[in-house]
This record gives structure tokens, sequence and C-alpha cells, in this order.
């Protein structure tokens, strides 16, 4: 036998054998507890930033935001959408109140689906009840729009075009998949009004979300003159 060979059958190698089983399993269990934790913290920082119901940026996700776009507002255009579901209420009432977190949720998921496939960057979110804010910087992707001209304005208005065209046909398919024996939701019940304003130096949260508001309101009366 050579110089630090052990014999197949010397016991302080068996018992070598075994501890480093042991050591092994140990490790093992280990690992596993340990991704079971970083999945635990990635599961728990996802429900503390997105909503429940529509899968878009939480109330408090997407007015920190805001707020720190703001804080920190370096000279880059930007604006931000505010859409508000039509006699909501109607929905619930109507329809029940699953129904109508179905009708939040496609919404939420056709705003962001439409951002990400947009010329522009920005985050969706839903600050409360039937309300949905997109935060949209106005330039150019330059992956995508090199050599695009667009004031941030034109870029605005060829956004929320696009916007509310979409989302009458999302809206159409929601009142065409309405259960047998539901009741039919009256016209201009559902739809989303958007409005929009572009962020001016120097302006508080407050001023430019009343803003916001303000020209939201202005296209939803317009809806109503409309019928």
């Amino acid at each position: 036998m050579h110089m630090g060979e052990f014999p197949l059958n010397n016991p302080y190698y068996d018992a070598a054998i075994a501890e480093n089983a042991v050591l092994r399993e140990r490790l093992r269990r280990l690992l596993e507890d340990n991704a079971r934790q970083e999945r635990r913290i990635a599961e728990l920082g996802h429900m503390a930033t997105v909503d429940a119901v529509t899968g878009v940026l939480n109330s408090n996700t997407i007015r920190g935001l805001l707020r720190d776009k703001i804080e920190r507002y370096n000279g880059t255009p930007f604006a931000l959408f505010v859409g508000d579901v039509d006699r909501f209420k109607d929905v619930n009432d109507t329809l029940g109140h699953d129904r109508g977190d179905e009708l939040l949720n496609l919404i939420g998921s056709y705003l962001d689906d439409h951002l990400r496939q947009s010329d522009v960057s920005g985050v969706v979110g839903r600050p409360g009840g039937d309300e949905f804010w997109i935060i949209a910087d106005l330039i150019p992707r330059a992956d995508r729009f090199e050599g695009d001209r667009m004031t941030p304005e034109e870029r605005c208005k060829k956004l929320h075009m696009k916007l509310d065209s979409g989302l009458k046909a999302v809206i159409a398919e929601f009142r065409k998949s309405q259960n047998p024996g539901e009741l039919v939701l009256p016209e201009g019940v559902g739809t989303l009004s958007i409005g929009y304003a572009i962020y001016v130096p120097g302006e508080s949260v407050k001023d430019f979300t009343s803003r916001v508001d303000k020209n939201m309101y202005t296209e939803k009366r317009s809806r109503v003159d409309e019928k």
C-alpha cells in the first residue's frame, strides 16, 4: 500500500465517507432553503409594488415615481396621462364586482402592453379605484426611431389617439364576452376618458396632477356631449 492510501476496509475511511455524505446533504438543504427565501423575498417585493387586481404598478409606487421624477427633473420632457373609466359604478352594479375587476384588468393589461411597444418609454399604474396613470418620457427610443422629429406635444397626441382607439376595441370585446343572461351595459359605460399634460418645470406634484385631472374631465364631458 502506498503512503497516504487507505485500505477499503479502513474504519476511518468509512467514517470520512459517511461524514462527507452528511455534509453534502446539509449543504443541499441550505441551498434549497436559501432559494426558497430568495423566491419569497422576490414575491414580497412584487406584492409591495404591483396592484393585485390589474397587475400594473400600485398606488404607492406610481405616485412615488411621479414625485421622484418631478423632484429630480433634468429637463427631459415627460407627460402624465390619466384615464378614468366612464360610469364604472354602473359596470359593478350591472355586471357585478368580479366583472368590474375583469374590465380593470383588461384595461391595465392593454395600457401596459401598448406602452411597451410604443415609441416612448414609461410606466403604467393604478393610483386607485377606476383610475389609471401613465408616466411617459417624450423622447423617442433611439433604437427604434432614429431621426424622429416629433415635438413632445405631437408625441402626446399620437399616444393619446392610439390609446383611445385601442381601448375602444378592448372594451368592445369585453362587451361581447358577456355571459348568457347577463345584463347589457348601457352605452357609454365602461369606456375610458383620458387626459394628459406635459410637465412644466417648477410645477408641484399637486398642481401638475390637478392640471391633468382637469384635462381628463374635459375629455369626459366631451364624450357625454357626443352621446
